[in-house]
């Protein structure tokens, strides 16, 4: 059985590819190749990024409190007369809808969004942009089985 974080990634990644809106990309997962350029580029990637874990009390307690960063990555490309900021609004929008307060049918205790990142790739002729959003997960496991959900 995957662990409960595997768990979580993947159903994630179903809640961003179910019911998605015209004009939103299926979501990949920890995507290792560059993503090309392209002057109708539009991409949304997830991938888990750190995780932190503390003990219930009381001490000896066999439940560990969860907390997971999982990185969203929208990438859009537009026309050099474009606002960059404003193409990945579309992306941006539907993750928020998709994930925020979703529990994941009793997977994790639910997602707030954190901090978020634009990045403008220097490329000459397209106004690109990356926006970088952290959904946080708060979840509980058993210490011995990281497998189970309590």
């Amino acid at each position: 059985m995957a662990t409960l974080r595997e768990q979580i990634v993947a159903a994630m990644l179903s809640a961003l590819n179910a019911g998605t809106p015209g004009g939103v990309p299926a979501t990949e997962r920890t995507r290792r190749l560059a993503i090309p350029e392209s002057p109708t580029l539009s991409a949304i990637v997830l991938r888990p990024a750190r995780m932190s874990a503390e003990p219930v009390h009381p001490p000896g307690s066999p439940l560990t409190r969860g907390r997971m960063v999982v990185e969203i990555e929208m990438h859009r490309s537009g026309t050099a007369v474009d606002r960059p900021d404003a193409l990945v609004d579309p992306l941006y929008e539907w993750v928020l809808k998709a994930l925020v307060n979703n529990a994941l049918g009793g997977l994790c205790h639910g997602i707030e969004e954190g901090d978020s990142t634009f990045e403008y790739p220097a490329t000459g002729e397209y106004a690109d942009v990356k926006l970088t959003t952290e959904m946080i997960v708060s979840f509980s496991y058993r210490a011995a089985d990281p497998a189970l959900k309590t």
